[in-house]
């Protein structure tokens, strides 16, 4: 078992709790789809607000000090096709090198319940049928928590980084099956894939992940808190072990308070 600072990690779990259809009428709250039922898929918009589409909603809410509409609003393509449990497609990135699996997961009444977005996963609020529009709209308010799945990933990414020789420290967010090396970002979508079977750039146990960067490394971050992290001169592995221990302790201490 790798050690850990009881001290440090408490402290950090303290911050980070503490700190072509066009779509529905644009909240800067909610994000609302509207698509066409073709029949053997659903095809239209998102309203993206500012917030979620500079990737500033946390499991708190907004990032503490973000200036809401710096950058516009926007309005995705995206399309969905059913699948056991709800449906899947793509949606319209952020940046092109960005990831853009979207996923809608359901209850047994096939009500929409999450949204999986290339921006964050969202509880879903409302939906509606009428003829061939259907419509779903997504609380934007926080991130929604992680649960035992993602707790699981970080166990598979904890173990995936045991010493220095499987240590990648130049992280470029490639993350080949069968590398024999891997940054803290490919060691979290390892445990991703290897969780789910799908790859998740948002899933909240990477989430978890960046919000301890936000307290513990922010002046290491230039663009893409995870790789930036791992790849910067002063991070040791040491420290990689650290922030994935608390990483698993945010996961799991938000997971048992969404269920109470």
């Amino acid at each position: 078992m790798m050690k850990r600072s009881l001290f440090r990690f408490t402290s950090i779990i303290a911050a980070i709790i503490l700190a072509t259809t066009l779509p529905l009428t644009a909240q800067a709250d909610k994000i609302s789809c509207s698509f066409t039922d073709l029949g053997d898929q659903l095809t239209g918009t998102c309203f993206i607000p500012d917030e979620v589409n500079n990737l500033k909603v946390n499991f708190d809410g907004i990032k503490k000090g973000y200036e809401v509409n710096s950058k516009p609003d926007r309005t995705v393509n995206a399309y969905l096709k059913t699948k056991n449990g709800g449906w899947i497609g793509k949606m319209q990135p952020r940046k092109p090198e960005d990831p853009t699996l979207l996923e809608v997961d359901t209850d047994a009444s096939g009500k929409p319940t999450v949204g999986k977005l290339p921006f964050g996963w969202f509880y879903a609020e409302d939906y509606t049928i009428k003829d061939k529009t259907v419509t779903m709209v997504f609380n934007a308010n926080h991130q929604i928590a992680p649960t035992a799945e993602d707790i699981k990933i970080i166990d598979v990414a904890i173990l995936t980084l045991v010493d220095e020789s499987v240590w990648n420290k130049k992280d470029n967010r490639v993350c080949p099956d069968n590398a024999n090396k891997w940054s803290l970002f490919c060691a979290l979508i390892k445990g991703v894939k290897d969780v789910t079977g799908q790859v998740h750039y948002r899933q909240p146990a990477m989430q978890a992940a960046r919000e301890v960067i936000n307290v513990v490394g922010a002046k290491r971050v230039k663009k893409h808190r995870l790789m930036n992290w791992n790849n910067h001169p002063e991070t040791t592995l040491a420290e990689v072990h650290d922030l994935l221990y608390q990483s698993r302790d945010v996961a799991e201490k938000r997971m048992k308070a969404a269920q109470k």
